[in-house]
């Protein structure tokens, strides 16, 4: 090694660095299942999105806070669709 305050040329070995190694990105071990109460198209949502980002518990919380939503506004659209569609066939005839 070179002595501090020394002055002059360098030796190469001095500015040698060990070559980059790339390696590849570990996940955990298991990631975690998506609750049994969400949809299927929920559940599969669930474990792209653990899969391709790591999440702390808080996040997963909110993960599941809007699958759940996702999951009821589905069930709401279709009980309007079901639930309506009947009632606009009644206006119809009465006009």
């Amino acid at each position: 090694m070179h002595r501090m305050g020394a002055r002059g040329k360098r030796p190469a070995a001095d500015f040698e660095v060990s070559p980059v190694r790339l390696v590849a990105p570990t996940l955990p071990a298991e990631l975690p299942p998506p609750p049994d109460h969400l949809s299927p198209a929920m559940r599969a949502w669930w474990m792209a999105v653990v899969r391709d980002y790591d999440l702390d518990p808080h996040h997963l919380k909110l993960l599941e806070a809007a699958a759940d939503a996702w999951d009821r506004m589905v069930q709401a659209r279709t009980t309007i669709i079901t639930e309506r569609a009947p009632l606009l066939r009644r206006e119809r005839r009465c006009v």
